[in-house]
Parts: C-alpha cells; sequence; structure tokens
C-alpha cells in the first residue's frame, strides 16, 4: 500500500471508532470530538503498596486535525460532567491520525 492509502486508512478507522464510540473531551474550556471507551471501576494497590483505591480508566482518540498539540500528562479533562485526569499520551508520529490518550479517575 502507498503511504497516502495507509493515511486514508488510518483516518477511516478513527472516523469509525467515533462513530461506535462518540464521546466529547473539554479541554482547558475547548470540546473536542473525540472516540472514548471506558473501562469498570476496579480495585488497584496503590504504588507504595499501603492498601487499595477504586479507580477507573478510560481512553480516548482525537484526531490531530482538531487538536494539533498534545495535551500534557496530568491535564484534567471533563468527559460528560465527570473529570478525569491524562495518564498518557501517545501518537507522536507524523502519520499517526489521532492523540492516543489514557485517563483514570477516582470515582465517590
Amino acid at each position: 500500500m502507498s503511504p497516502s492509502a495507509v493515511q486514508a486508512a488510518r483516518q477511516r478507522h478513527q472516523r469509525t471508532l467515533e462513530s461506535l464510540h462518540a464521546g466529547t473531551l473539554l479541554i482547558a474550556g475547548v470540546r473536542y470530538t473525540a472516540a472514548v471507551t471506558r473501562a469498570a471501576a476496579a480495585r488497584e494497590m496503590m504504588p507504595d503498596g499501603s492498601g487499595s483505591v477504586l479507580v477507573q480508566r478510560a481512553t480516548a482518540t482525537v484526531r490531530k486535525a482538531i487538536l494539533p498539540t498534545a495535551p500534557v500528562r496530568g491535564t484534567v479533562v471533563t468527559i460528560e460532567g465527570i473529570e478525569w485526569h491524562i495518564d498518557s499520551v501517545a501518537g507522536d508520529d507524523p502519520q499517526a491520525p489521532a492523540w492516543f490518550i489514557t485517563l483514570h479517575r477516582f470515582p465517590g
């Protein structure tokens, strides 16, 4: 496949994700269309091993065409009125059509 065909396939895949897992991220007061998937909350051990905490994780992909600069780790993001914190951002490859963002929150 040619590079342009690969890029077109990646963009189609991102649009499909957005239609199947439609969501909106609010970052610094700006809304971004995204594909968002949330996992069920689960207990995880604290890094120091002193106990466990209830954590919910999510992944989101946002097209670089609408969010040209990657958000920073630790940034607070709002999804459907609930605040999440960015764990990591992938997609530095110039050929990647979207930023792949992993998030977490500590539910009530």
